[in-house]
């Protein structure tokens, strides 16, 4: 296998979003100072394993993007992502998405995924996509907020198919300061 074919996904759950309040819809709900905080930590965090994402995409969902926003920044500051890197919304990375949705991001992305990308998205969501990645029975993970799981996907030269290897899943929290 070459390293061309082989990329690494960081799928990040949103930071700690404000309590849904009566009246408001569940997609304007945004980060909670504490979740700032998350990100920058995750941001620290990403930065110091070297995993640098050359690639940002989002849920279009407010705590999403501003999670996503909020490592980028981050790593911005520490001169480690380039400047005019941006984060990319996408409707497969929304709340209760379809996983197929998610499937098929993934084969459009290939071909210019960058070696390390962050994709942030919402629980469930990120329980289903690791089942279907990594085919497991188990259909529900807990992913912590702010939480990143990293993956190593490799596709074989002579076929469409995936391998996916599970690197780590922690949650902010066990993250190294």
């Amino acid at each position: 296998m070459t390293e061309s074919n082989s990329k690494i996904i960081l799928l990040m759950r949103h930071a700690k979003a404000e309590e849904l309040q009566p009246e408001q819809l569940d997609e304007a709900r945004e980060l909670t100072k504490a979740g700032e905080q998350q990100a920058k930590r995750v941001a620290d965090f990403l930065s110091g394993q070297n995993l640098v994402p050359a690639q940002v995409l989002s849920s279009p969902y407010p705590r999403a993007q501003q999670s996503a926003e909020l490592v980028l920044k981050q790593l911005q500051k520490s001169a480690k992502v380039a400047k005019q890197l941006a984060v990319q919304q996408e409707a497969a990375l929304a709340l209760n998405a379809p996983v197929k949705q998610f499937q098929d991001l993934l084969s459009a992305q290939w071909p210019s995924l960058a070696g390390v990308s962050l994709w942030v998205s919402h629980e469930p969501n990120i329980s289903r996509y690791l089942s279907r990645l990594l085919a497991s029975k188990s259909t529900v993970y807990d992913i912590k907020k702010a939480s990143v799981t990293a993956l190593q996907i490799t596709k074989a030269e002579d076929s469409e198919q995936l391998m996916v290897k599970l690197l780590f899943t922690l949650p902010p929290k066990l993250m190294p300061k």
